[in-house]
């Protein structure tokens, strides 16, 4: 939900001859590390046949990882790369063996579609006089994500429906007959950023099916006669010599927008990404690796675009930024913290986070799978943490409210528990 720029990038990561065959596997066209070349992120439901679908079902992806970090692996590494890097190897398996306990020990809880159709009810009644949700006066700041709660807390069958999105976030209108959709077609027009290009393409476009106006190359919303090139506003932020788009931020945004428009993404922009990575795991607000702050926000986010990049969950920085989710969870609470209190903001991301990697924040399982030393600690799931917060308007209360009441806590904490936008898979 936030963005800064990043400080630093250290060198790219380098994988061994077994991830560069699984990355191939799953179809990325060249090593994420590696600068300079594109990257396939992921396949598209489009091109994988049913028989491969059907082989993933059958054995869970962080189970199948496993298999490849054996004895077999482990005497490879002392020959080729040395024993330093081998009990490297040995660290990184102990933290697969522990993600694939959450994931076998975990029970999927049906998402809270109830609650989260009282935060979007509540949202309604925020709507400005233009048709958005800039309560905090802040352009590109709050309605894209009310949007996509309200979409999210539309959805009733299995599979993502985009008519279902639209017709809901249509259904906002104001007196004058403004809907969403005005304001971010004014958004568009007005010459975004790379950032807010790619959080239109990925908030508004995709879950809406690129239907009625909402086509990434021809924008249109509002259906007025002035489409705008998303996709070439945000391109024309990428720095190439870094592999950024602008703020730390922005560059997430950009990977996820990418993943919805099954676009190649630049090698280097995964490589920055994970070379951003604070020295005890995770991400900061600025991505800067020489700073060890912890940034739920930020670090969730990050997940989400790592996840839908194709980067495993065994790869070094995304096993440290899970973990350090674990470590950072708030057990009484239930919350991750930000300035010094548990946040909605933060928590609904560090949901996100932890669910583009498949793990349920429902039960204690993730948190001591990944963090052992915390077992026997006490639990208050993420979830129920945003639940307390939950007033009777269905408005998600936060700490900040302070400053000024505005959307952002709730929309954000409506996507955490509906959680029914899938950012890994194209327009499900």
């Amino acid at each position: 939900g936030r963005s800064g720029l990043a400080a630093g990038v250290r060198p790219p990561v380098r994988y061994g001859a077994d991830n560069e065959r699984r990355h191939q596997r799953r179809g990325l066209r060249s090593r994420p590390g590696v600068q300079g070349k594109s990257v396939r992120i992921r396949r598209c439901p489009a091109t994988v046949s049913a028989r491969s679908r059907r082989a993933q079902a059958r054995t869970p992806a962080a189970v199948r990882r496993t298999r490849t970090l054996g004895r077999r692996s482990r005497r490879r590494a002392l020959v080729e790369r040395g024993w330093e890097e081998a009990q490297l190897m040995k660290k990184r398996q102990a933290v697969t063996v522990a993600l694939v306990a959450a994931v076998v020990l975990m029970t999927t809880a049906p998402p809270a579609s109830a609650d989260a159709a009282s935060g979007a009810a509540w949202l309604a009644t925020q709507q400005q006089a233009d048709g958005g949700f800039e309560v905090a006066g802040f352009t590109g700041f709050e309605t894209s994500d009310a949007m996509l709660a309200i979409s999210e807390a539309a959805q009733s069958g299995g599979s993502w429906d985009a008519s279902a999105a639209r017709s809901a976030i249509s259904a906002v209108s104001t007196g004058a007959g403004l809907t969403p959709y005005d304001v971010v077609d004014d958004e568009a027009e007005a010459g975004p950023t790379a950032g807010a290009a790619a959080k239109l393409i990925a908030q508004v476009g995709a879950p809406g099916g690129w239907s009625d106006g909402l086509s990434p190359v021809a924008f249109d919303p509002a259906q007025d006669g002035g489409p705008v090139n998303l996709v070439a506003a945000m391109d024309a932020g990428l720095d190439g010599s870094t592999g950024l788009y602008g703020t730390f931020g922005d560059t997430l945004a950009a990977v996820l927008a990418q993943r919805q428009l099954c676009r190649d993404l630049p090698g280097a922009t995964v490589a920055a990404v994970l070379a951003a990575a604070a020295p005890s795991g995770g991400w900061n607000f600025a991505g800067d690796p020489t700073d060890d702050t912890f940034d739920p926000d930020i670090t969730g986010r990050t997940l989400q675009a790592l996840a839908a990049a194709g980067v495993a969950d065994d790869d070094e920085a995304v096993a440290a930024a899970l973990r350090r989710l674990a470590l950072e969870h708030d057990a009484t609470s239930g919350g991750w913290i930000a300035f010094g209190a548990a946040n909605p903001n933060s928590t609904a991301l560090g949901i996100l986070g932890l669910d583009a990697y498949g793990l349920d924040p429902a039960t204690r399982a993730w948190r001591d799978g990944l963090a052992p030393e915390r077992v026997g600690e006490p639990y208050v799931a993420p979830t129920a943490y945003l639940l307390a917060q939950q007033q009777p308007d269905g408005r998600i209360a936060s700490p900040s409210d302070s400053f000024g009441i505005n959307t952002f806590a709730t929309s954000q904490g409506v996507q955490a528990l509906a959680r029914r936008w899938n950012w890994t898979t194209p327009g499900s």
